[in-house]
């Protein structure tokens, strides 16, 4: 599950589907924050999600517990987004 925050659906992004996702145990989520360069990774763990801060600029590369192998170097995304106006 992947979720792209923007300013309209900020709320939602964050607490009501984080709620959901962790009432019916999906087990792993991204949400990507473009204005910061950043992805918040979101893995459960005994019923509850820890929570994880990916910056790009730090050179790590996006990892998945449910997809092994899935390596996403989240500088290069960052770099090829075309900027909200």
């Amino acid at each position: 599950m992947v979720e792209i925050l923007s300013p309209s659906s900020l709320s939602r992004d964050l607490r009501d589907k984080h709620y959901l996702y962790e009432k019916f145990g999906v087990p792993e989520y991204f949400v990507v924050d473009p204005g910061n360069k950043m992805v918040l990774i979101y893995r459960l763990e005994e019923g509850s999600y820890k929570e994880t801060r990916l910056m790009a600029d730090k050179g790590l590369p996006l990892t998945s517990i449910v997809l092994p192998g899935l390596s996403i170097d989240m500088q290069k995304v960052f770099d090829r987004m075309i900027p909200l106006v």
